[in-house]
């Protein structure tokens, strides 16, 4: 053993021994819990926990909707060749039919209008340089405004 390795231990044992003198025999050591799980009071930590159990109840909503979407659409499945023909045609004109409404709200030749499909209206209004859409149903009205580019 090298004499600095034995200096070292010596004055490490004699720190500790006077260490242990400072420390009054009869002192009780208590502890209060922090942190909830364990019955403590901190509401810090209770935040986190609380925003954490929101994190895992908004991704588990977002799964249950997906799974539920998922479902909705393997029920929906076209079976027959007439179906999947009626559907392609229904899908096709639904695109053209918004891609013309589409056309004559943009291109500017009618300051305002309204189209009705079905239960649904659709009003525009062109005004200072902004577009408004007004989409209305059954369940309310939602209001889009955009700027009009020349």
């Amino acid at each position: 053993m090298t004499t600095a390795w034995r200096s070292f231990l010596i004055l490490s044992t004699s720190l500790l021994s006077g260490a242990g003198a400072l420390v009054p025999a009869n002192a009780e050591m208590t502890y209060t819990p922090m942190l909830p799980q364990f019955g403590g009071t901190n509401s810090q930590a209770l935040d986190i926990l609380k925003f954490e159990k929101a994190g895992h109840d908004a991704e588990k909503a977002k799964i249950a909707a997906a799974l539920a979407a998922a479902e909705r659409a393997a029920n929906a499945t076209v079976t027959t060749n007439a179906d999947r023909l009626v559907a392609a045609i229904s899908n096709y004109l639904n695109v053209e039919i918004a891609r013309r409404f589409s056309m004559e709200i943009l291109d500017g030749t009618e300051p305002s209008g309204n189209f009705k499909v079905g239960d649904v209206t659709i009003g525009y209004t062109r005004s200072d340089g902004i577009l408004s859409l007004v989409i209305s149903d059954v369940n309310g009205s939602t209001t889009i405004e955009l700027p009009v580019v020349n």
